[in-house]
């Protein structure tokens, strides 16, 4: 269990680690690269979940609206 905890431990200080050899100011650049990507990310997939729900929410409905007979 021990190698698993140290394993975890190698892994977290590796991703720490990714940079530093950058200059300080290169590395902020990249920072506010890589952080606007992820809010772009997460936008895009909750338009994406949100289109796809809504997309099924009308499916539904005109799937249940079309047996109805007309008198």
């Amino acid at each position: 269990m021990g190698a698993v905890f140290e394993g975890l431990a190698d892994a977290f200080n590796a991703l720490n680690n990714i940079g530093a050899d950058l200059p300080p100011a290169v590395r902020e650049k990249a920072q506010k690269v890589v952080v606007s990507a992820i809010i772009v990310t997460q936008i895009a997939t909750q338009a994406a979940a949100m289109a796809t729900q809504a997309a099924a929410s009308a499916s539904a409905s005109a799937s249940s609206g079309s047996g109805r007979r007309r008198t």
